[in-house]
């Protein structure tokens, strides 16, 4: 720890001195990418971290440090951190692959630490796909406004999906969205900038705006669903019998998209890559109807 830009009367000591108190981590601004720092309001990121479920996290406080170091000290619980959900506290999680350690009472935060970085992969596959989903939503209802006329609403959608392009675009990067959004992906992808800059401020009438979105909506989906959707065709894949809807929602490298799932299988059962087939269940809700079970076909190689 650089103990010159600390306050005075602050020490790492000092918060160790609380039992609750597991670990510290501290993460510096200067770590990161220049176009990153930009967007970010602190020089010092401590995070202290609780030792069980019940410890009592704290709103960021702010302080400043010598020679005006802007410090951010961060109160979190174990569970905070060992969080499955790969979009909760998704800044911090990004915030950790820069993380020290700077105190450890019993060597679980550098474990958790070692074992973080081994997951990250993964995190960042889900992260992606998370927010593919969230872009296929808002298309598919700009797609539907567009169809009913509605261009108002279709305006509303076409901005709502260029807003998820844009977070999807800088999560590629390996960053996290911040704030100033725009901002921050004219720096990354200067195309979808130039796309909201159409969308917005061009002299076109709204029905050409909405239009142009709504066909580079359509040509990302065509030419990225592979690569955005990687873990969903990994585990169709590896299905020999194909899985029902319910299975596919439950898995876990699946849950973050559970709500978006049927959009995204039709957007691969209409592209020939997944076969649809009912089943009939043999329980007592098998008068019901079928089952719809989801079943990889395609032999194709996708980039």
């Amino acid at each position: 720890m650089r103990n010159d830009i600390l306050p005075l009367n602050f020490s790492i000591q000092h918060l160790s001195q609380d039992e609750d108190v597991s670990g510290i981590l501290a993460v510096y601004r200067s770590q990161f990418e220049d176009d990153w720092q930009s967007t970010l309001n602190w020089d010092l990121l401590l995070v202290v971290v609780g030792s069980h479920s019940n410890y009592q996290a704290w709103t960021p406080v702010y302080l400043e440090g010598k020679s005006k170091c802007r410090i951010v000290l961060l109160h979190l619980t174990v569970d905070d951190l060992l969080s499955g959900d790969v979009m909760e506290h998704e800044e911090m999680k990004h915030w950790l692959l820069y993380a020290s350690v700077e105190f450890d009472r019993d060597g679980e935060t550098e474990q958790y630490l070692r074992d973080f970085l081994k997951k990250w992969d993964s995190y960042q596959e889900q992260r992606i796909l998370a927010k593919f989903s969230a872009f296929v939503r808002a298309y598919v209802e700009l797609k539907r406004c567009v169809g009913s006329g509605a261009y108002l609403d279709a305006f509303s959608a076409a901005e709502q999906a260029l807003l998820e392009l844009a977070r999807l675009s800088i999560i590629e990067h390996g960053q996290i969205p911040s704030a100033s959004l725009w901002q921050h992906v004219r720096l990354l992808d200067l195309g979808v900038h130039k796309l909201y800059e159409e969308l917005v401020m061009s002299a076109e009438t709204l029905h050409k705006r909405v239009e142009l979105v709504l066909l580079a909506c359509e040509f990302i989906i065509s030419t990225r669903i592979y690569v955005y959707l990687n873990p969903l065709v990994r585990i169709l894949q590896g299905s020999h019998n194909g899985m029902n809807l319910l299975e596919l929602c439950e898995h876990p490298e699946l849950i973050c998209i559970a709500n978006d799932m049927p959009v995204l299988l039709e957007k691969l059962v209409s592209r020939g890559s997944i076969a649809l087939s009912l089943v009939e269940m043999n329980n007592t809700f098998s008068s019901i109807g079928a089952v719809p079970y989801y079943r990889w076909i395609d032999e194709r190689t996708h980039a």
